[in-house]
């Protein structure tokens, strides 16, 4: 047996442990790969219990920190060292101890954060359809799908533990091992507060379809304590101490952060990473997104569609998908581009969108890359109104009478209000495309604010309009001096007569 030199050994000198408690506020979608119950189903353990497994959230949390470190070399070792190497790292780090006489131990970086499964209690799965829609808003051949979620307001407990060993300690200048350990545990909590940071305002979001409104999570309760390792009471405290445990958090060094010390740490450690449109909006008359798995009424009927509802805190209210905000924008877009560009072929329009809202066709031509959007639409709830059933029938143009079989019963939505949110990242825009993007989604909103475009289904009928309810805010100031976002919009949208796609 091989020998091991002592002084290769790399002690824990302490212990972070940090949960986090809240509800989804959007559907989440972690998909296990199987295509048994919807053509992308929830991942579940061996119970039939809905978890978002650590792997996902730990790469979600390493890829939202990694933006705040930009070229900052200091940062970037930080984050490695607290997230461990990745394989691109690994085989830097690997050449660069060919041609060293260093221990490659010391070049070797372990994950010092250990993310556990997040379990989601009680979840309810429900499914979402989806349908690719032609630029005369009908649907296209073969592009229905469904896919399962976890509905929103589901609880979940998220735990994450830092590790702090001995070569961190050895980086801190501090007059004794317990000061060293106490600043390195600072370090490491600062790191998770700007990721907790990044939750509470939806910056961080999980799972697929990310980008339109799912995987949004709301924080209600942090917990944090810490152990000294080198210290054998409370190493021995730790032995027998579970986060199950009804005062886990309640020794001399942990804390509880509730509503107002979150709103706290959110002000001290939000660092904005995405531009943020907020759109007030009134239901005019009708809504209606279809989803045919409805509730019967009192009669014990199904009807044959309804309005497409979530779970909320104070019942079940409407909801506007993030999908459907991004289509009609999008589509609304492509056709004001081929406007204002002198453009004759609706595909091509869309190619040009394509760096905002991603790639519009499967097929790329000239070897394109597949662009994700940059553009993300939260999901809406719908504050007031009420369902309102209506059965009708299929009329006989020649006869004036029904149509055998033609019989339906839907179910819409009268009234309401809701506000639509936009955002897009501030690390990727300059100023002047940021412009653009406003100005362009401005032209869509001042559409919707005066009836102009419809969203849903039955758009024919009058249903889906909207009204102005109040003014348009960004990045929480309200938005003035529209024509210049406007004009920025215009003269993007005419230059790409002579652009190239």
């Amino acid at each position: 047996m091989a020998r091991t030199d002592s002084n290769d050994s790399n002690k824990i000198c302490g212990r972070l442990c940090i949960m986090i408690r809240g509800t989804l506020d959007a559907p989440m979608l972690i998909g296990s790969g199987e295509d048994e119950i919807s053509d992308s189903d929830i991942i579940l353990d061996t119970d039939g219990t809905a978890f978002l497994p650590g792997s996902s959230l730990a790469g979600v949390l390493r890829s939202y920190l990694s933006k705040m470190v930009n070229d900052n070399e200091k940062g970037k070792q930080e984050l490695k060292s607290l997230f461990g190497s990745g394989q691109a790292d690994q085989r830097q780090e690997i050449e660069e101890v060919s041609t060293d006489s260093e221990n490659p131990a010391e070049k070797e970086r372990q994950s010092r954060l250990y993310v556990y499964d997040t379990w989601l209690e009680q979840a309810k799965l429900i499914k979402r359809d989806g349908v690719r829609l032609n630029k005369n808003k009908t649907a296209e051949e073969s592009a229905k799908y469904d896919c399962q979620a976890v509905e929103r307001e589901t609880a979940f407990t998220m735990r994450l533990e830092v590790i702090q060993r001995e070569r961190e300690l050895e980086k801190e200048e501090g007059a004794c091992p317990e000061e060293k350990l106490r600043m390195v545990q600072k370090s490491d909590y600062r790191k998770i507060k700007i990721c907790i940071a990044g939750l509470i305002n939806g910056e961080i979001r999980v799972g697929a379809r990310s980008k339109r409104g799912f995987g949004k999570l709301g924080v209600h309760e942090v917990r944090v304590t810490a152990f000294d390792m080198m210290c054998h009471k409370e190493y021995k405290e730790w032995l027998f101490w579970d986060w199950d445990k009804q005062n886990a958090f309640g020794r001399c060094n942990s804390k509880v952060l509730l509503h107002e010390d979150l709103q706290g740490l959110v002000k001290e450690n939000f660092q904005r990473r995405e531009h943020r449109l907020r759109i007030p909006l009134k239901i005019t008359n009708t809504l209606l997104i279809r989803q045919y798995s409805g509730v019967s009424f009192n009669n014990g009927n199904l009807p044959d569609s309804e309005m497409l509802q979530a779970q909320h805190q104070s019942g079940t209210k409407a909801v506007i998908p993030g999908s459907t905000w991004a289509g009609a924008f999008r589509s609304r877009l492509a056709c004001l581009l081929m406007r204002l560009a002198g453009l004759k072929d609706w595909e091509k329009a869309q190619r040009h969108l394509n760096p905002f809202f991603g790639t519009w066709l499967p097929e790329q031509e000239n070897g394109e890359k597949l662009l994700s959007s940059r553009v993300i639409f939260e999901e809406s709830v719908v504050s007031g109104g009420h369902k309102l059933p209506i059965t009708r029938n299929s009329i006989d143009r020649f006869t004036g009478g029904p149509v055998s079989g033609a019989l339906f019963t839907e179910c819409v939505w009268v009234g309401g209000e809701t506000e639509l949110v936009i955002r897009w990242p501030v690390y990727e825009e300059s100023s002047d495309i940021t412009d653009v993007l406003v100005g362009m989604l401005l032209w869509v909103a001042e559409d919707l604010k005066k009836g102009l475009l419809s969203i849903g289904g039955e758009g024919g009928v009058g249903r889906g309009l909207f009204n102005k309810n109040g003014d348009i805010f960004l990045d929480e100031e309200r938005l003035v001096n529209l024509e210049r976002y406007q004009t920025a919009a215009v003269k993007w949208c005419k230059k790409q007569k002579e652009a190239p796609r």
